[in-house]
């Protein structure tokens, strides 16, 4: 892990929003952006947190996340009625063996 992104972590962490963004912008864009693509890898390739495959599967499929319900709401085009839509990423990685 970069220590950029260790950093972030840690100041994300403990100093509260402020000192998260001035740490952010002491680190200059080229380590910022490093260190954000890093932690969506890490989290997009957790098979425990789905949370970011799932919004990318709304957001991909023209869906936007309903708060309320692990659920995905199709976007308001002047239509009538909303049907709530159920969308289930699945992980990428599978167990060896299967």
């Amino acid at each position: 892990m970069r220590d950029s992104t260790k950093l972030l972590i840690g100041s994300y962490a403990t100093d509260g929003s402020a000192g998260f963004q001035s740490c952010a912008v002491k680190l200059g864009r080229d380590e910022l952006v490093a260190s954000f693509v890093e932690v969506l890898s890490l989290y997009f390739n957790d098979p425990e947190s789905s949370k970011l495959r799932f919004l990318a599967t709304l957001f991909v499929a023209g869906y936007e996340p309903n708060e309320a319900k692990f659920t995905g709401s199709p976007r308001r085009d002047g239509s009538e009625g909303i049907l709530g839509k159920m969308a289930s990423p699945r992980a990428t990685r599978r167990k060896k063996g299967r």
